[in-house]
């Protein structure tokens, strides 16, 4: 039998996108904290991310605002990939710029797309893919729509991030959950905050 990690060491950029999109957990494990393990360390280890203990809870993070769809356009920052440089050379460039905007005060889910060159091997900077007013959540935001939230764990930590913007290991401890529990409910808590924004901005509620 092939054992796990040689089948997806097998899979080209592509695959493993796709892979992401549909939460295969195997293969996002083996990626996150096996292939990039080097590159979520030396970023974590540089640039100090605000409320990332570890390396593993940077991965986490960026795994959440990869998968975060845009407010505007449905899409999350995966699917905007274009292939032009590696996958891997991409996810630094967006863990870096996760980092940057964390240590400036802007939180959470903002879409991040490194604008590549025209030989697509280097990058010239990195750019949300909306403007911070359209693309960032407001606790104004937040209060709006958090009673449409039904699941009742989801609208709790939703209100401890957006509105008592406590940190994600105070979350976890009001909560009594584990982190990797709360890194999972915060995936989906903030998946069905973003649709939940983006309906009501549609019809001219925000």
């Amino acid at each position: 039998m092939i054992p796990v990690a040689s089948t997806y060491s097998a899979l080209d950029d592509r695959a493993i996108v796709q892979g992401l999109l549909v939460r295969d957990s195997g293969l996002t494990q083996w990626f996150l904290f096996k292939k990039c393990y080097p590159l979520f360390k030396a970023v974590h280890d540089r640039h100090h991310p605000v409320d990332c203990d570890t390396w593993a809870d940077l991965a986490k993070e960026v795994l959440i605002l990869l998968l975060t769809p845009g407010k505007r356009s449905g899409q999350c920052p995966l699917q905007t990939f274009t292939h032009r440089c590696t996958l891997t050379m991409w996810l630094k460039i967006v863990t870096i710029n996760y980092c940057n905007h964390t240590h400036h005060g802007e939180i959470d889910t903002i879409s991040l797309s490194p604008q590549e060159n025209d030989d697509g091997d280097r990058f010239r900077g990195y750019e949300p893919s909306l403007p911070p007013n359209e693309d960032s959540l407001h606790a104004r935001d937040v209060s709006v729509v958090l009673g449409l939230v039904d699941n009742e764990r989801y609208r709790e930590l939703l209100r401890l991030q957006h509105i008592e913007q406590l940190s994600n290991t105070e979350i976890a401890q009001q909560m009594n959950v584990n982190m990797d529990n709360f890194y999972n409910i915060k995936r989906r808590a903030n998946e069905k905050l973003n649709l939940l924004v983006a309906q009501a901005r549609k019809e001219g509620k925000l």
